[in-house]
């Protein structure tokens, strides 16, 4: 698991917030919405689609982490614990390849941390 202060930057180029966020949050968010967001909220956007679940070792090279869209599992994280998904859970059958969430506890200490690690760092 990657920690959270590995996200921390000192500079980020006006308005190209877009080039730096996971593309996968483009599902979610418009470029706009994207590059008008501070620093630090890329980074947490970064955080949930890098760091907010583990490849348990025994998954390492069945599941590559590029292909786990975490917008899928978004529902499925729990408050204090963490829980195990099978990568098939929504809508397909069930594929033997699992991940597991960390707990909203655990994602929103981490959001907290990279808050506080970029505060200088707001755009």
């Amino acid at each position: 698991m990657i920690a959270a202060k590995s996200f921390t930057q000192n500079t980020l180029p006006a308005g190209r917030q877009v080039d730096l966020v996971d593309k996968r949050a483009l599902k979610i968010y418009t470029m706009d919405q994207i590059n008008e967001m501070p620093y630090y909220k890329i980074l947490q956007i970064n955080y949930l689609y890098i760091s907010s679940y583990i490849i348990p070792d025994e998954m390492k090279g069945v599941i590559s982490p590029a292909d786990i869209d975490m917008t899928q599992y978004f529902l499925h994280r729990k408050e204090k614990e963490r829980v195990t998904v099978d990568l098939g859970i929504n809508g397909e059958k069930r594929t033997g390849k699992y991940i597991i969430l960390l707990s909203f506890q655990e994602v929103n200490l981490a959001f907290k941390d990279i808050e506080n690690n970029n505060c200088n760092n707001k755009k």
